[in-house]
């Protein structure tokens, strides 16, 4: 415990020195900032909090050995996490959420892209899917503070038309309301992580941990306010919903044959100590049909689910609980929805109904009719399912990397007409709205994803391969290995009998691992879905994961930068093309 209440102490320490640093004044560790402009707007109220004199290189050193130092504190707090005071981690997480509020934007500018993006459209009358910032006007505030003037904007259309709401605002209210923005949605999420672990029977503080804690996450995704964090929020309330939707309020089958368990005499004895001699009394007068051990039988159905196999596990790892069934007499075993066998009693003569209680099927026993609670359960599953459809759809129209686990869900889902009504129902709201503000245009990926980045691995593995970088060949191929293992991870999630946490989070991994223009904020998009995982390896995949963005993208650490080839310099020659 003593190690882990160290660790989050150090986290948060070195959190705070990080912004410190990069408010200390203008660097390049905040890139809107230049050495005749850094207003206390964009310094924020941390600006010249860092008590030393120092030179732009030592404010580098500090912050990159900040960064890597508290990756180990971060490792140590993931192994401590079950020992951890509840309250000492909230704290920590509170606290770390507040400081990256304060700070000025670290490492990049895209927020400033997104509200300039926004701007365009408001200000200006120029659509930013079909005409690029450096047409136009270069004295709006936001333009001289943003870069990529050449590109198209990438992002998802509804996250385009939320920043429409942000131009009114200005500038600077805009950047500071866009920031709290994001630290809500990044504890909306985690509140959302905490509660599909508690769902899924699994302790929900170490989840929490591992995703809340995480200093790539939060040095570069929340200090650089990206908006990753809308994109996974939704994300996550498509999974719990789905989580969610297979819990119902009744008791499951029940998987006994009671005739294997204790003899007919022992039987009828502990039936009668089970329904006493009230229930006797206040039973009907027995007759020759029904008889005391006719009661018997039927209320020792409903009372020996000690004795059963326990519910059938649901998709997702929810135990999928179903109705109560007994065996109707005179036929065989009765197989409950989740696929257990339900009790099967010995024979008992069987009473018709009242007339007025006639059901709707004649043809169907009558342990067998449906209660109303069973009704009212499958229509809130349907309702969440196409909730989440819904919700899915809206994440991927915020960044469309959440648009990966649609396949997967669509494998596993046990209504799947339902998500899929969701889905379709999301995407015509998001292509009406799209359409009546940006016309027939859509989000420029394409130039975007042939960017490559300099230390990402699938350039660093064409610099191995010995071709100079990532050429189109190894990118078509990297391609088509993330084709494939979306495709394994559907059928694997299938074959899981419905536990396709662990296949989404592998595909979300390959995705990370092929992309070509990688960023060291990426990693949230894998983390939730590797704190829900039963089994440790995603874990492990990711925290290695961590490590290779931490060194990476530290540049006075580890230099991981292949040497300078002519591809090379063609990749970088084409981000500075679009960057300025």
């Amino acid at each position: 415990m003593v190690l882990g209440a160290l660790a989050l102490a150090a986290i948060v320490l070195g959190c705070l020195t990080v912004v410190a640093v990069a408010a200390r004044g203008p660097s390049s560790l905040s890139p809107p900032s230049h050495s005749y402009f850094f207003p206390s707007w964009l310094a924020g109220p941390l600006g010249g909090a860092w008590p030393f004199p120092s030179t732009g290189a030592t404010l580098r050193l500090v912050f990159d050995y900040a960064v890597v130092g508290m990756y180990p504190f971060y490792l140590l707090a993931v192994r401590y996490a079950p020992r951890l005071r509840r309250r000492w981690t909230i704290a920590a997480i509170l606290a770390v959420h507040v400081i990256f509020l304060l700070s000025p934007p670290l490492a990049l500018t895209d927020v400033f892209n997104y509200l300039n993006y926004g701007r365009m459209e408001i200000v200006h009358g120029l659509n930013p899917y079909a005409t690029i910032p450096a047409l136009e006007p270069h004295g709006d505030p936001a333009y001289s503070i943003s870069n990529w003037h050449h590109l198209l904007s990438p992002y998802g259309p509804l996250f385009t038309l939320l920043t429409f709401v942000l131009v009114p605002l200005g500038v600077a209210t805009s950047f500071w309301i866009f920031k709290a923005a994001l630290m809500l949605a990044s504890l909306l999420g985690l509140l959302l992580v905490w509660r599909c672990a508690e769902l899924l029977h699994r302790s929900p503080l170490p989840a929490v941990v591992l995703v809340g804690l995480n200093p790539a996450v939060l040095v570069w995704g929340l200090g650089g306010a990206h908006n990753d964090f809308l994109m996974v929020v939704l994300m996550m309330l498509a999974v719990y919903l789905l989580l969610s939707s297979r819990r119902r309020p009744f008791a499951s089958a029940l998987a006994v044959d009671v005739d294997r368990i204790s003899p007919p005499g022992r039987l009828r004895r502990g039936a009668r100590t089970l329904t006493g001699a009230r229930r006797a009394r206040s039973a009907p007068t027995p007759g020759p049909a029904l008889g005391l051990a006719g009661h018997a039988r039927a209320s020792l159905a409903l009372r020996l689910p000690a004795l059963s196999r326990g519910p059938a596990r649901g998709w997702g790892g929810v135990p999928a609980l179903g109705p109560v069934e007994a065996r109707v007499p005179g036929a065989g075993p009765v197989v409950g929805p989740t696929g257990a066998a339900a009790i099967a009693l010995p024979p008992a003569p069987v009473v018709a109904p009242p007339a007025s209680a006639t059901p709707a099927h004649p043809g169907r026993p009558a342990a067998l009719w449906p209660p109303r609670r069973v009704a009212a359960a499958a229509t809130r599953e349907k309702a969440l399912q196409f909730s989440a459809g819904a919700i899915l759809v809206a994440a991927a129209a915020i960044k469309l990397p959440a648009a990966i686990l649609v396949p997967i869900l669509l494998a596993v889902a046990p209504r799947r007409a339902y998500l899929l009504a969701g889905m379709a129902t999301g995407l015509l709201g998001v292509g009406l709205a799209s359409y009546a503000a940006f016309g027939a245009r859509l989000p420029d990926l394409g130039v975007q994803s042939n960017l490559v980045t300099a230390v990402g691995l699938p350039n660093l593995l064409g610099a191995g391969l010995g071709l100079g970088g990532e050429t189109v060949g190894l990118r078509e191929v990297l391609s088509a290995v993330l084709v494939v293992a979306v495709g394994l991870s559907a059928v694997w999630a299938r074959r899981r009998h419905g536990d396709w946490i662990v296949p989404a989070g592998t595909a979300v991994l390959v995705l990370v691992l092929t992309l070509s223009w990688q960023a060291p904020w990426y990693v949230l998009w894998l983390l939730p879905l590797a704190a829900l995982a039963r089994r440790p390896h995603l874990r492990v995949a990711t925290l290695l994961l961590g490590v290779y963005v931490v060194l990476a993208f530290t540049t006075n650490i580890v230099n991981l930068r292949p040497p300078s080839t002519p591809l090379q310099q063609v990749h970088s020659r084409e981000t500075l093309h679009l960057v300025h």
